[in-house]
């Protein structure tokens, strides 16, 4: 795809004190879509951390789709170039 960003990985505790790592593949509707996601990566950490925060481990293993959304929805808020258009999970891992 080639509007496609690939988020950092991301490790971090959940609320019921296990260990997440994701990772998640963002499509754009163009290029300067992904650069801007490149110099927001410290954003999108952000926001995952503090989304995962709140999820108890049922919460993560059925809830990625709203993870996925909620992605998407706050990053099209904050985007002054472009529109995401998907969000993928690429890599779940509970621990």
């Amino acid at each position: 795809v080639s509007h496609s960003y690939e988020t950092p990985e991301v490790t971090t505790d959940i609320m019921d004190n296990r260990y997440v790592q994701v990772q998640f593949q963002v499509i754009t509707d163009d290029n300067d879509a992904i650069d801007e996601l490149e110099k927001r990566d410290f954003q999108i950490t952000n926001l995952l951390i503090k989304e995962l925060a709140v999820m108890d481990e049922d919460a993560f293993q059925t809830g990625l789709n709203d993870l996925e959304n909620t992605l998407k929805t706050n990053l099209n808020e904050m985007m002054t170039e472009g529109t995401v258009t998907e969000v993928y999970t690429i890599k779940k891992i509970l621990q």
